[in-house]
This record gives structure tokens, sequence and C-alpha cells, in this order.
């Protein structure tokens, strides 16, 4: 009996570009890829999928090359001077000699403002350790966080008030946030409240641990993280109403289409959510445009 072939359009450019990513970091990989395709290019037939295979290549290079300095491995704990932007929470946008680009930091200790305000300090930068239940450094990663900065001297602090749109917006959600946890954490007790604080923001810091191995036993860790079902659960009336015959209610669902990329920047922009909220963004203009 003949099996029917798998067809799998996608297979290759996902080769190219995952070895774009990992050449990145073993350059040995660039070298012997391309070895491989370039006496692929003498033959016409292949020339063609051989220039695409090197233009995907080429984007899982860049990046990595783009993420790569924003995300510098630090293993062992360093003495720098920062100079850092914070908002309304304890993570700021941290910028040292030391550094090509800005990273963004937990600072345990620093004070707490309303608006967003810049400060100068020294500090130990060190690594976010895992546990054996928990890989408590990849989730600070998926966050965007670095690492930790422990104070060594007072912050000195300068009022940089901004009152551009963007800023304004970030400052909103900041203080949602904020508001929301200490929400939780007035009406509930544990391990309700890091329970609560997971299920509707994703933030599993205060999660206890035996909750976390409890769902994970039961193969429901995955409702821990903001992802489809929470992007879903709070499209799903804009869903509807984008689905209705008439043109007002479809304009109605759009308008309240926004609040789905509000939660996603309430919920810190996580990646999962970054994901969905795109895949139904991409969905809904698929449909207003017939296509």
């Amino acid at each position: 009996m003949r099996v029917p072939g798998i067809k799998a359009p996608l297979f290759w450019p996902l080769v190219a570009c995952g070895l774009g990513c990992y050449a990145y970091l073993h350059p040995f990989l660039a070298v012997l890829t391309l070895l491989v395709l370039l006496p692929l290019c003498l033959f016409k037939a292949h020339r063609r999928d051989v220039l695409l295979s090197v233009l995907i290549f080429g984007l899982g290079w860049t990046r990595m090359a783009w993420e790569a300095p924003s995300f510098p491995p630090i293993t062992t704990p360093s003495l720098h001077r920062w100079e850092c932007t914070f908002h309304s929470d304890l993570n700021a946008s941290c910028t040292s000699p030391e550094f090509h680009r800005p990273l963004l930091l937990e600072i345990p200790g620093a004070e707490m403002h309303p608006t967003e305000i810049k400060g100068t300090c020294w500090g130990v930068l060190s690594p976010f350790n895992s546990f054996s239940s928990f890989d408590y450094a990849g989730f600070k990663r998926s966050q965007g966080i670095a690492g930790r900065i422990k104070l060594l001297s007072g912050i000195q602090w300068e009022n940089t008030e901004a009152h551009t749109l963007l800023s304004s917006l970030v400052q909103w959600c900041m203080r949602t946030r904020s508001y929301i946890t200490d929400s939780l954490k007035i009406n509930f007790s544990e391990p309700a409240e890091g329970l609560l604080l997971a299920l509707t923001l994703g933030d599993k810091t205060n999660l206890d641990s035996d909750v976390r191995i409890s769902f994970a036993n039961a193969g429901l860790a995955h409702i821990l993280a903001v992802s489809g079902y929470h992007i879903g659960l709070v499209g799903f009336i804009p869903l509807l109403f984008i689905h209705h015959r008439r043109r007002f209610i479809q304009c109605m669902g759009g308008a309240l289409f926004g609040f789905i990329w509000i939660y996603v920047a309430l919920c810190d922009w996580p990646i999962s959510a970054l994901r969905s909220a795109t895949m139904i963004t991409a969905f809904v203009i698929g449909k207003w445009s017939d296509r």
C-alpha cells in the first residue's frame, strides 16, 4: 500500500530560520550552511529555493543579532554605574557604558513613583536563579527582564515627567496593573491572591509552589500563562459583533477589539499573548478585507 507523502511547505523555511538563529551563536553553522547551499545555485531548478533559503537564513540571523545585545549572558554579579528610567513599577530601563543597549532590569528597593522618572545609582547586576520546580530565570526573560540590580548607593532622582501620548498610555497601563494587583491583595489571601494574579495578568511571582505543581501535574499549567485562552475570553464579545450582518454592529466590534491589545499591555506584553493577539488581528483584517 502506498503511503501518501507529507506536504509541509513551511518546513524548509522554518529550518532555514532556525539555522540562522543558531548560526549567530555558533558561526560554524553559517559556514556549513553556505557550503551546502552555494553548490545548489549551479542548478537552475533549485536556484530560487536556495536564494529564498538564504534570505530566510539571514532573517533568523538578523533576529538574533537584534535580540542578543538586549539579553546579554549574565552569569556572575558585576558592578556598574547605572542611568535608569523608572515607571510606576520596580522595573527600569537602564544604561551603562559596558552594554551596547538599554536593559530592562528589576531593581528591588527602588521607590514607587506615579509618573516616569529618571535616576542614577551604583548597583551590582546579578542573574535570576531558577528553582527545581519553576524556571524563574526563563519566566523573567519572557517578560524581557535581563537581570536584577542590588543597590549599593541611594538613587539620585531627576524628575522627567513626560506628556506625550505614548508615555501617558504607558503610565496608565502601569497604574491600572498596580491597582489590580493591590485590589487582589486587599480582597484575597494566599494562595488565592497569587492564583488570581496569575490567571488575570500572568504574573506568577506570588504563586504558591504547591499550586503551581498541582496545575503542572494536571496538565493545566498553560492556563497560568496569558495566551490564546485569555485573549479569546477578552475578545469573545468583539468577535461576535464583528461577525454580525449589520455594518454598524461590525464597526462597534472593531472599536471594542482594541481592548484585546489594552489587555496585552496590562499583562506587560508577554510573548504568548502577543502571538495570540497578532493572529486574531490578522484574522479580523482578513475578514474585513474579504481575503
